[in-house]
C-alpha cells in the first residue's frame, strides 16, 4: 500500500490543493489541504517525508506528483474503548464521522494506522465545538 501525493500550484508556485490518497485496490482520500503549510504539519504530525517524483503542467496550472515514506491508512473499524487500540498510540485531533475528536495512530515502521473512534462511544467521541472545528480544518486541513 502507498499513499500518492498531488499538489497542484499555479505558474509561480502558489498551492490551491493537495490531496493525499492511499493507493490498495482503489483510490480513497485520506487528507485534503489547501497550504503547503497545512501539508508540512501533517507530515511532521505522522513523521513523514514527501518525495516528488514527476512535474506536469495541465492547463494552465502544474501537477506535482510524489509518494510519502510511509503508507498511511485508517483502521478498519471504529473504536469504542480506549482499551481496543493497540499499545504505543499517539492522539491528535482529526475528523471522525463528521467531527473533529481525539484520534490515535501508530507507527510500525514504514506503515500508520489511524484509529478513529465510533460515534456511539459517548465517553471517548467528544467532538469540539463548530468554532474550534473551523479553526482546527483552516489551520491542519482536513484528515
Amino acid at each position: 500500500m502507498n499513499n500518492i501525493v498531488t499538489k497542484i500550484k499555479d505558474k509561480d508556485g502558489n498551492v490551491s490543493e493537495i490531496f493525499v490518497k492511499t493507493i490498495s485496490g482503489t483510490f480513497y482520500d485520506i487528507a485534503t489541504f489547501t497550504t503547503e503549510e497545512q501539508f508540512n504539519r501533517f507530515c511532521e504530525t505522522f513523521d513523514v517525508k514527501y518525495n516528488e517524483c514527476e512535474v506536469e503542467q495541465v492547463g494552465c496550472v502544474f501537477k506535482h506528483t510524489g509518494y510519502l515514506n510511509a503508507a498511511i491508512y485508517n483502521a478498519p473499524l471504529h473504536f469504542l474503548t480506549l482499551s481496543e487500540l493497540p499499545k504505543g498510540c499517539r492522539k491528535f485531533k482529526a475528523l471522525s464521522n463528521g467531527s473533529i475528536v481525539d484520534c490515535y495512530f501508530k507507527r510500525n515502521r514504514k506503515n500508520i494506522t489511524i484509529y478513529r473512534p465510533n460515534p456511539n462511544a459517548k465517553e471517548i467521541f467528544k467532538p469540539v465545538t463548530s468554532d474550534e472545528h473551523i479553526l482546527h480544518q483552516r489551520i491542519n486541513g482536513i484528515y
